[in-house]
């Protein structure tokens, strides 16, 4: 399913490889079937992708994830000299309902 939205191998490669590897693939799928754009799918798999390698660099278990840890995260995400947030950012705060 992540071929659909990833061409590159490294990028595939890293995506499956990471915390949430075992599941990416079905978080793309349950994204397309509930309806999501492409560059929404592949928005939330980075962010989700990032949030999980966050929780585990900070010794957190994916079932401990609560809203202080998602504003943890997005606090400690660089920002760009303009001060906007990544756009990954923006789907942390939807992290929960999915």
């Amino acid at each position: 399913m992540l071929e659909n939205y990833f061409s590159r191998p490294s990028t595939l490669n890293r995506l499956r490889s990471g915390p949430i590897g075992s599941d990416v693939d079905d978080l793309a799928t349950a994204l397309q079937q509930q309806g999501y754009a492409w560059d929404s799918i592949r928005n939330y798999v980075r962010g989700c992708n990032q949030f999980a390698r966050w929780l585990s660099q900070h010794g957190y278990a994916p079932a401990e994830v609560s809203q202080t840890l998602v504003n943890r995260s997005i606090s400690a995400l660089p920002r760009p000299p303009c001060g906007t947030l990544p756009t990954y950012a923006h789907v942390l705060s939807h992290l929960r309902t999915l």
